[in-house]
Order: C-alpha cells, then sequence, then structure tokens
C-alpha cells in the first residue's frame, strides 16, 4: 500500500477517534487553488503574464473608462475595476463639514462609504518612527471543517476580516487639503515634505497608506476576499482624497470631486517587485487586480516578517518599499511605490494622473502626525478589517457581473446573487412569512423607475430602513442601511471569466459581503458581529498573531491607543455629539477586540526570542478547555475608549483623542495581565523552524532533517550495535543527544556527554527515552512501564520514579514524556492511557482523562506534551493525531487507514500544536501548520524508523 506518486505510504485523511475505535468520517475536500477548467478551456493567457508600463516622475497619464479613480465606485464618470473593491477601502470623512455634511460622514454621489476597523495605533518620538518599521506575523489557519451556518458555527477567517493591513501617513502634494477652486480655477496645492514632521496633518497633502493582507478560500480576488482557494497575498494601497471648491474667501464650500472622490494606487506584493497590472488609478484594470503566477503567495501558519521602509534610512530608494519575507518558505515579495513601477498621484480638477514616487510623510510617529482627512486617525496602525461575510444557508436574486476593461482582459461572473437566506438572519426576530430571508433585492437597473428601490432592507437595531433606497442621495437615514447582502458568492463550484480564460472555483460556503449596494454589514448580523472570532477552539480559525512594530533602530514602539471608526456606520450613532456611539453596534451580538499573550508555547512558529515577549492577537480571548491562554483584554471592547470628537465623533479612540496615549504593555511596561512582557528589541529576535530535527531507524542511524524540502544534509550518528534502537532525545542546549538501544543502552552522539548508570536489560526491552531540562540526565522507559534513571557527563542521576505505572511481563508502554520543569511527565501505553508519574517525593502531575482512548487496542504510538504542560498529542498506528487535555484538534498532514506505519511525532520547537509525523519507511509529515521539510533517509518498504525528535 504505496503511493508511487511519492513512493511514501499512501496518505489518507484519518477518520475521527470516538468510542475507543476509529470510525468513519466524510473526506473534507479543501477548495483548491484557482484551476482552468480542462472542458473550459485555456490557460491565464495574458492575465497571467502581463505587467504593468512604467513612467518618469511627473508624466501625465490620462484615463481609462474603467479604472480605479473612485475606490469606492459610485463615480458620475468612470467605472470601477471591481465590483467590490469598496469594502478594501480607506474610511474617508467629510473635512469640511457644511450643509448636509454637518456630521462629517463622508459620501460619494450620495452614497455612504464607511465601514469598520477595530486598530491598534503605536507612537513614537524616536526618529524614522514615522517612515521604517518592521511586524513579524503568523498568519492564521482556518478550522478543517468546513465553516457553517449553524447556531454551532464554523467560520473561515475570510468571514471574518477581509483584509488585516499595517498602515502609514504617505505625502501626496495633490490629495487633500488639496483642492481645485472652480470659481477662481485655481488649484491650491498643500505641499508635502517627505519624511518630516514639519507636515502638518491639516495642511500637507496626505494620502493613506494600507499593506493589506487576504486570507484564501472565495477567490477570485474581482469579486471576492481571496487571491487563492488555499493560500494568502498581500497587497500595497494608497489611497488619496480630491476635493472640488466654490466660492471666495469665507463663502468657499468643498467637496469630493463627483468623478474621482477616492482615488487608489494598488500592487499586489510580488517576487521580482514589478506589478501585475498598472497599480495607477487611471489606467488600473483587471490585471491589476488578478493575481498571477509571480504573486508572493503564503501558506496558512506561515511565520512572515514585514517591512516598510522609505529613503530616510535607505538613500537608494526611489521611493516607499513594502516587504514581505515568508520566513516559513523563504520567499520574499515586495512592492515599490514609484513612478517606475507605474504609481501616480491624481489631479483633482481633472482625474488625470502624474506620475509619482511616494514617501512617508512623517519623519517619527509622535501621535499629532496623523491623516487630517481619514475617519481613523492615522500613523503606525496594525489593523483588521471586518463587517463583510455573512455565511448563509441559500442564496436568492441572481445578479450576475460583467465588465470590460480597455485592454479586452474582460471579467464575468454569472454567478453572482444579492440576498441571503437563513443563517444569521433567522436570528434577527422577523416575524410572518418569510422570517429568514436577507436583504434585498434591489432594482440595480439604472434605466428603472424603480431604480435603487430594496426589499428588507435593515437599520443597526435591525428595524426597516426609513429609506430603502440604496440611490437616495444626500445624507439621510436611509444611508446607513444594509440595503442588501451582494455580492454574494455561491458554495461549491463556480465558472468565472478572465481575460480569455474560464475558471473554476470551489467555494466551502455561501458568502455574502455586502458591497453591493453599501459598504458593509450595517444590521450587524453577519460573521464580525457573532462569537465567531478565534477563541481556541477547533470551530474557530487560529487566532492572527503579531510582534512590533519595531522602530528603525530595532525597538517597540513605547506608546499606543487602540481606535475604532465602526460608531460611524451605525445609523443610531450621531456624530456630532458622539451620543450613541458605541462597540458593539446595537444589532451586533459580538465586537471583536485587541488581546495580548506570553504563554509558552503560543508564540509565532519557528521565531526565537530572548525573554519571554508578548504577542498580539485579535479576536476574542483565546483558551483551550478552561485553561486561558491569553493575558491581557484591555478590559474588552472597553479598550476603544470614548469618540474623539475634535476629529470624528464616529471614530472611538483611547483617551478620546489623537494625543491621549497610554504605555505599550509589550515594550516592557507594566505587564500583559497575568504575565509580564519582556522589553525585546528586534535583534533579540531569530528565525528557525528548529535546532535540530533527527530521525532514528532500528538499525541506529541518526538523520538531519533539513528545514528546506529537496535539501538533504550528511548523517548525524551512525550507532552500532543490535538493530533494535528505540528512542531518541536532543539535548535542549548545545548539539547531540542521546539514543537508546533495546538492552537499555544509552548512547552519545554528536559531540553530547557521555551517559552514564543507564540500565541493562537481557532482552529487548527498550521503548522510549527522555532528557531533564537541564540535559543532565534522563529517564529510559521499558516496555513494561519500568521508568529508570541515567546521568550525563559527571552529573548525578535523577531522582527514581517510584509512582508511575507498571505492567509486569506485558509489553504495553509506548511513550514518556517530561513536564517542562523535569519533576514528572506521562507515558503512554498501548491502548491510548495516559499514565502520570513524579520524582520521590514529588507530587504526580495533572490526571488526564479526555485524551483517546481504545480499550484491548494496542494501536497508540507515540505522545507529546505541549510547552504549558496543559495537554498534548497522541499518535496512532493509522497517524491520527489525537489531542488531550487544553490541546486543541488539529488537521493531521498523512493518514493510512487501516494500515499500522506511524511510529512517532514531535511538536514544532516554540509551538503548542503543530509539528511532524515520522512513518515507519522513514517520511515525514506535517500536521496543522508545520513546514513541509527535507528527508534524508527513506526507504521505501522497509518499517525500520522508529522515532523522530527536535529541539
Amino acid at each position: 500500500m504505496s503511493d508511487p506518486a511519492t513512493n511514501r505510504p499512501a496518505r489518507r485523511r484519518r477518520s475521527a477517534l470516538q468510542a475507543g475505535r476509529l470510525t468513519s468520517r466524510a473526506l473534507v475536500v479543501l477548495a483548491t487553488a484557482a484551476v482552468a477548467a480542462a472542458s473550459l478551456v485555456t490557460t491565464a493567457g495574458s492575465v497571467a503574464t502581463q505587467a504593468a508600463a512604467g513612467y518618469h516622475a511627473g508624466q501625465t497619464i490620462l484615463p481609462n473608462p474603467q479604472n480605479d479613480l473612485d475606490c469606492n465606485g459610485w463615480s458620475n464618470t468612470y467605472k470601477p475595476v471591481s465590483p467590490g473593491f469598496r469594502m478594501r477601502c480607506t474610511d474617508p470623512i467629510n473635512p469640511q463639514p457644511t450643509g448636509e455634511y454637518a456630521s462629517k460622514r463622508f459620501e460619494d454621489n450620495g452614497h455612504y462609504v464607511g465601514h469598520d476597523e477595530p486598530t491598534v495605533r503605536f507612537s513614537s518620538a524616536s526618529a524614522n518612527s514615522g517612515n521604517t518599521m518592521s511586524y513579524f506575523m503568523q498568519l492564521p489557519t482556518d478550522p478543517v471543517a468546513a465553516p457553517t451556518s449553524s447556531s454551532t458555527p464554523v467560520a473561515d477567517y475570510a468571514e471574518l476580516s477581509v483584509a488585516p493591513w499595517f498602515g502609514l501617513a504617505i505625502c501626496d502634494p495633490l490629495s487633500y487639503p488639496t483642492n481645485y477652486n472652480t470659481t477662481t480655477s485655481t488649484l491650491t496645492t498643500d505641499n508635502c515634505t517627505a519624511d518630516s514632521d514639519s507636515n502638518n496633518a491639516n495642511s500637507a497633502g496626505t494620502a493613506f497608506m494600507e499593506l493589506q493582507f487576504y486570507a484564501p478560500g472565495y477567490p477570485p480576488f474581482l469579486d471576492g476576499p481571496s487571491c487563492d482557494s488555499t493560500r494568502w497575498c498581500s497587497a500595497l494601497n494608497i489611497d488619496s482624497l480630491t476635493f472640488e471648491c466654490t466660492g471666495t474667501g469665507s463663502s468657499t464650500t468643498c467637496n469630493p470631486n463627483p468623478h474621482c472622490g477616492e482615488p487608489v494606487n494598488f500592487a499586489f506584493l510580488t517576487l521580482d517587485g514589478v506589478p501585475t497590472g498598472p497599480p495607477s488609478p487611471q489606467l488600473a484594470d483587471a490585471l491589476t487586480q488578478t493575481p498571477n503566477s509571480d504573486t508572493l503567495y503564503m501558506n496558512p501558519g506561515d511565520t512572515i516578517k514585514v517591512s516598510i521602509t522609505d529613503t530616510s534610512t535607505v538613500s537608494s530608494l526611489p521611493a516607499l518599499k513594502t516587504s514581505v519575507t515568508d520566513l516559513t518558505t523563504g520567499q520574499t515579495g515586495f512592492m515599490v511605490a514609484s513612478a517606475a513601477n507605474g504609481f501616480a498621484n491624481t489631479n483633482p480638477n481633472t482625474c488625470d494622473g502624474t506620475a509619482f514616487n511616494f514617501h512617508a510623510s512623517y519623519a517619527t510617529a509622535n501621535p499629532v502626525n496623523t491623516v487630517g482627512w481619514s475617519a481613523l486617525e492615522g500613523g503606525v496602525l496594525m489593523e483588521q478589517e471586518i463587517g463583510h461575510g455573512e455565511a448563509c444557508t441559500s442564496l436568492a436574486n441572481l445578479v450576475p457581473v460583467s465588465f470590460t476593461y480597455a485592454d479586452h482582459n474582460n471579467f464575468s461572473d454569472p454567478t453572482d446573487y444579492q440576498t441571503c437566506d437563513g443563517a444569521m438572519e433567522a436570528n434577527e426576530g422577523r416575524t410572518g412569512p418569510s422570517p429568514t430571508t436577507g436583504e434585498g433585492p434591489c432594482d440595480v437597473n439604472p434605466s428603472d423607475v424603480n431604480f435603487g428601490v430594496c426589499s428588507g432592507s435593515e437599520t443597526e437595531d435591525q428595524a426597516p430602513c426609513p429609506v430603502p433606497n440604496f440611490n437616495n442621495p444626500g445624507e439621510t437615514a436611509g444611508n446607513l442601511c444594509e440595503f442588501s447582502d451582494g455580492y454574494c458568492l455561491p458554495k461549491g463550484a463556480r465558472t468565472v471569466t478572465i481575460g480569455s480564460s474560464m475558471y473554476v472555483y470551489n467555494l466551502r460556503q455561501n458568502l455574502c459581503m455586502q458591497t453591493a449596494t453599501q459598504n458593509g454589514d450595517l444590521d450587524y448580523d453577519g460573521q464580525s458581529y457573532q462569537a465567531d472570532w478565534p477563541d481556541g477552539t477547533g470551530n474557530t480559525p487560529r487566532t492572527i498573531k503579531y510582534i512590533g512594530p519595531f522602530d528603525n533602530a530595532g525597538n517597540l514602539y513605547p506608546n499606543l491607543q487602540f481606535e475604532t471608526d465602526a460608531p460611524g456606520s451605525e445609523q443610531l450613532c450621531d456624530t456630532t455629539s458622539g451620543a450613541g456611539c458605541q462597540v458593539p453596534p446595537t444589532g451586533a451580538a459580538f465586537y471583536p477586540y485587541w488581546t495580548l499573550e506570553n504563554t509558552p508555547g503560543y508564540g509565532l512558529a519557528g521565531l526565537r526570542p530572548t525573554g519571554t515577549p508578548c504577542v498580539w492577537n485579535f479576536g476574542n480571548t483565546i483558551a483551550n478547555a478552561g485553561t486561558t491562554i491569553t493575558t491581557d483584554t484591555f478590559s474588552g471592547d472597553a479598550q476603544y475608549g470614548s469618540p474623539d470628537l475634535s476629529h470624528y465623533g464616529g471614530t472611538l479612540i483611547t483617551g478620546g483623542s489623537a494625543t491621549s496615549t497610554v504605555a505599550n504593555p509589550a515594550d516592557g511596561h507594566g505587564n500583559g495581565g497575568s504575565g509580564t512582557c519582556s522589553a525585546i528589541t528586534q535583534s533579540q529576535l531569530s528565525y528557525s523552524v528548529f535546532s535540530s530535527l533527527d530521525q532514528l531507524d532500528s538499525h541506529g542511524l541518526v538523520g538531519s532533517i533539513s528545514p528546506t524540502p529537496g535539501t538533504y544534509p550528511t548523517t548525524a550518528a551512525t550507532l552500532s550495535g543490535a538493530p533494535t534502537w528505540r528512542g531518541l532525545a536532543l539535548r535542549h542546549a548545545g548539539a547531540g543527544g542521546y539514543a537508546v538501544d533495546g538492552d537499555g543502552t544509552v548512547t552519545a552522539f554528536g559531540g553530547a556527554p557521555a551517559a552514564t548508570g543507564d540500565p541493562s536489560f537481557p532482552f529487548d526491552l527498550a521503548r522510549g527515552i527522555v532528557l531533564l531540562p537541564d540535559d543532565s540526565g534522563g529517564y529510559v522507559l521499558d516496555a513494561w512501564g519500568g521508568i529508570h534513571p541515567f546521568a550525563t557527563g559527571t552529573n548525578s542521576p535523577p531522582p527514581a520514579v517510584r509512582n508511575g505505572p507498571y505492567w509486569k511481563y506485558w509489553d504495553i508502554a509506548r511513550g514518556i514524556v517530561l513536564d517542562s520543569a523535569g519533576t514528572g511527565g506521562y507515558v503512554l501505553d498501548g491502548w491510548g492511557g495516559i499514565q502520570p508519574f513524579s520524582n520521590v517525593n514529588t507530587a504526580l502531575p495533572r490526571a488526564f482523562t479526555n485524551g483517546p482512548y481504545w480499550k484491548y487496542w494496542d494501536i497508540a504510538r507515540s505522545i507529546v506534551l505541549d510547552p504549558n504542560d496543559d495537554g498534548g498529542y497522541v499518535l496512532d498506528g493509522y497517524g491520527g493525531v489525537q489531542a488531550y487535555g487544553a490541546a486543541r484538534y488539529v488537521a493531521d498532514d498523512a493518514y493510512w487507514r487501516g494500515w499500522d506505519i506511524a511510529r512517532s511525532l514531535v511538536l514544532e520547537p516554540g509551538t503548542a500544536d503543530q509539528g511532524w509525523v515520522i512513518d515507519g519507511f522513514g517520511g515525514i509529515h506535517s500536521f496543522d501548520g508545520a513546514p513541509a521539510v527535507g528527508i534524508p533517509y527513506y526507504y521505501n518498504g522497509y518499517d525500520i524508523f522508529r522515532t523522530v525528535a527536535a529541539n
């Protein structure tokens, strides 16, 4: 039973282990990456190969009929490139509140465009803290089970957040406060000096940069939230604001340009730094928003480094550079916001572009260094774009999407819908014949007399919309309604056309984005406003994890504020007085918040810090089986503070003003709740999947496994003796380790000091070996459950174990682990029982009663304990990775139903729930996000490999 394609044991998904036996469960088929359907012909053609044309700074760029001159898509002149792109735009305010715009809510040709962006804003007076910074981040993984729309929901990350992003203020001398006065025919330019604190947010032309990340599962990007079905991607967005004015002196009135109100430069990060299509607002097309083979793709669970750099620190750069290095795969994608790459700013009168090199606005991240026209205060930001995602039992009211671009790379999706039925709609307390029918349809035909009129539209409190017409101009209560659920993407296979190619995508759930007729979930009943956020359970995604930001000198930012612009979209919020401006919104069951944790084993995979730095999480409090991982919630939703009435009452911020910062606990100021954070610098972080990862076969061959697939390092050791080698333990500090033969002989290798006092058995009786945390000695496990101490070098042997399990004459002990202190541990028996033991005069460690158990069946093979001693995993012979204690359910990468071939598992160092399984032939299989690795030895058909170990 082998897989001829890989020459390894055939790989199968495992069945759930229930009631002491293996039972079947359906194979979960994940959506694949974009694949051209064979029966529908074609390759990606020009969509995958064309790139943007570059310009010399100052060149004029005339607009195409379809473009990104209006990020929100409501221009009265130009059609948008992407029908739902508005969910990725910056949330502006009207900085000159007059007449119908008195509340500062921004409208684009009569359409409210605000949305929801909970944020952490960092501040620092250090040199270059306003233009150069780095973050480390681990991308989330989605649950194994498909997302649901039931009362016990399972959610993917793309349903919760359409774009986690990092923000910065950018110089743009043609962006607001620059304006064109139609009365005097003059262009008032408010120049911005790059990388300088001389700029004033209210007088220097400023744009808003967002380096966005897109979760997988719901492509294509042109009308969905994802680049790919299984992988993450990232893009650089720079949003500007164009204003036109009339009158003179005190009678001057200014409003957004109705043709190009919020122009956006957009480019995916690519491996060679070349945009996939024209980034400029004037020339953007389907290529711009279609990833190609050169796009940087990242896997769920990967650890990445994000860098934002400007010329103030690297003089050779022509413009701001954003780069993402995937530390797990070694790939780097980047994008420079330069004229040569096709970036441009926009004339607020003509909407023409000028090829432009964008730079950061400020030298430092002082609290006053903001973007004056954005709802968020701006600056150095870490953010989540939420409020765009609702799972549905079924979809209704088909509205096909089709666009034709100037370069003929057209886009067509015939299976877009307007209305989400069932699921969360059933929780709104409706009565009557259709209590579970969602919002919509709306009449979307501009030539109809009822154009804009909608059915079933709702407001924040899920009351009927007072003006159910999405095309209703002017600032009225009707503009803060959810008019329809669209765009809605159907579950299962669907076919779209990009350029001349047809693609089939498989979606795991019916998903509505609420972007067709308004910008977001304005009745607050979708996934973002349920407790579907990461909480440590298997039904929610893993939390996104951050360490940083670090400034140019490698130091953490000393101060921060929390903020959210959610209230600006709430129908009950008075943004002038702040009354009713709150989170959660009235219709929401939950509102996510920022947390810190420094719990061992819950850091970023492979990132090895000095000390115990705090890790940022977002969503919910993280807890596993009653054990809380989160150490500081900052009082949950109360962290967002109060309305900043001096700027915009629709924005909540810590202290109620842009300057009311608090000490950053991640910088060592105070603590993260119950745990103290180390004041770490970037130089104290290093990345390594492991220091050593070795395999052992029964003949005593120790092979060093490479962190790079396809790389095969030299042999670590070839041990002599009978072919009955049983166990392997690597030193925690220093090179090498120890292997135990069946007769109990412990042999050092790789420079480790010799072992003394090891047991001597008359026959093949040893079954495992463990080392104490300080490497001064360890224990050998025999087949009957006996635990025998040994010493290393000149050390004394550890205390004898007198209260462990023992099954005399019964070969049933299968594995042994020590706790983090080395004062006790657990023996695994063949049926899956987890038996505690301790040293002399030491109380037994906690008992685990919730693990797998197969009475009368010798199928358990290996055990690991997480770094926090509160749970772990048992490996069964078929390859199933079974959780016990507080450990979360994980997805195993290999499963061989009916074949006892799995031999051992090990956790990736520094993590609590991902690692590798070794099969009897020597194959190494990652589980739950651990990276694929290079295998030094593999013997097809020979069941001789016994264990795998890591440090």
